[in-house]
């Protein structure tokens, strides 16, 4: 252990849980229905962060990588992450740095499309990944949404698919274009996990097997991370998402490798908790989940407290409008 390498493998841990394998299937048949040139070619994912939207994404771009030949790229999928104050003159030239034009800021936005029909064409792109569609969200004017919506529009009439990704407030910017909606499959939600239901304690407890195995590699003594205090404990300090799962077992291997640690305890998970996981407040009043003492029984609506966590990033998220914090509650966002 003389070094983060530990840490890297654990922070790359993948487990493909039911909704996972079942996102990544529907990406499949994205990307398999633009090859064969069916209109039913685009899809929207949509979750929280730390719900694995990234990871899904970044799985499937790892399954057709882009590459370089002496004619130029072969691009298959291009993943283009909206700008902050997104519209049609910085999206386009984000796609165009994209697909490699060194002269991506040059000519009228008309110039600019074409060019990027040209260039999809070249490098074969069949998918379009649209990342922080939320983005689109309605801060200064509805046309903007419009346009960058018939972007995608124009980008799926040349059988090209588009995924666009985003929080649950990006829906109803998907639902803007009629066109576009029409050309879509049924969402794909990701969402956190509740251990009050089976199906999904079940699975968190798998999630944690997988960090156990890896960790027993390097360690000597490692607590049973699937005990029933340990599933709690981690569903209680993340909140029931899997990204914040990620982050406080990393950053407990980090602790470890830094102060030349052998073995784990609770301790030890509960120090990186606090360190890692802004919202670890929420259960000041409760005790610390990592506790051996700690008896998640005592607490009532725990996973209403629990759902805390991170609420906060939905809640101050610039692109979160305040009509739809009047609308939307904790529950109705991570439970749909």
């Amino acid at each position: 252990m003389n070094n983060f390498s530990l840490a890297d493998q654990v922070e790359s841990i993948v487990v493909e849980h039911c909704a996972y394998k079942a996102a990544l299937n529907k990406l499949h048949d994205v990307y398999d229905n633009s090859i064969r040139g069916s209109r039913h070619n685009s899809v929207a994912i949509i979750g929280e962060s730390g719900t694995g939207k990234s990871t899904l994404i970044y799985s499937l771009l790892a399954e057709a990588p882009r590459r370089k030949h002496n004619d130029g790229w072969y691009i298959p999928i291009l993943y283009l992450a909206l700008p902050n104050t997104p519209n049609l003159k910085n999206t386009y030239e984000q796609i165009l740095r994209a697909l490699g034009d060194p002269l991506y800021s040059k000519g009228t936005l008309g110039d600019k499309l074409q060019k990027i029909l040209v260039l999809l064409k070249a490098c074969q792109t069949k998918i379009i990944i649209i990342d922080e569609y939320q983005r689109l969200i309605d801060r200064q004017t509805k046309k903007k949404i419009l346009d960058i919506s018939e972007m995608a529009k124009d980008f799926m009439d040349m059988d090209i698919g588009i995924i666009v990704s985003g929080l649950p407030s990006c829906e109803p910017v998907i639902l803007e274009s009629s066109q576009f909606k029409r050309r879509m499959l049924s969402s794909v939600y990701l969402k956190r996990f509740n251990i009050s239901k089976t199906r999904d304690t079940n699975e968190f407890k798998s999630i944690l097997d997988s960090y156990q195995k890896t960790l027993e590699q390097s360690f000597k003594n490692v607590p049973m991370l699937s005990s029933p205090h340990f599933v709690n404990a981690f569903f209680c300090a993340s909140g029931g998402f899997i990204g914040y799962v990620s982050k406080i077992i990393t950053q407990t291997v980090i602790n470890a490798i830094k102060s030349k640690k052998r073995s784990l305890d609770w301790k030890d998970f509960s120090d990186a908790w606090k360190y890692s996981v802004p919202d670890h407040t929420v259960w000041n009043h409760a005790g610390d989940p990592f506790s051996p003492t700690f008896e998640l029984a005592q607490i009532p609506n725990y996973v209403k407290l629990a759902h805390e966590v991170g609420w906060d990033e939905v809640r101050n998220n610039p692109n979160y409008t305040k009509q739809s914090r009047r609308r939307v509650t904790p529950s109705q966002v991570f439970q749909k």
